[in-house]
């Protein structure tokens, strides 16, 4: 039985994951398109002493979002916003 051939994108997308698996997240940035929209909505949750910032840019600026509490839910509706952690 012969091996299929991926198609490209296929191929870029096994490789992107090895290198992800491997620890190396900036191989999936590198290879992401000006246009790409990441989406998260959910609950993010993190450790330690760390507070949840957020900023409607991604860029920023970033706001300490003082009520937050691991986990946090991010809300539906109003602006899109990123968040990070920034550490003690």
């Amino acid at each position: 039985m012969s091996t299929p051939t991926l198609s490209p994108n296929a191929r870029l997308a096994t490789d992107v994951f090895a290198e992800v698996a491997k620890g190396n997240g900036a191989a999936f940035w590198e290879e992401c398109h000006d246009d790409l929209v990441w989406r998260t909505i959910g609950t993010g949750s993190w450790s330690g002493e760390y507070r949840l910032l957020s900023a409607t840019n991604v860029i920023g600026p970033w706001t300490w979002i003082q009520s937050a509490t691991s986990p946090y839910t991010n809300a539906l509706g109003g602006p899109q916003r990123f968040f990070k952690l920034s550490g003690p």
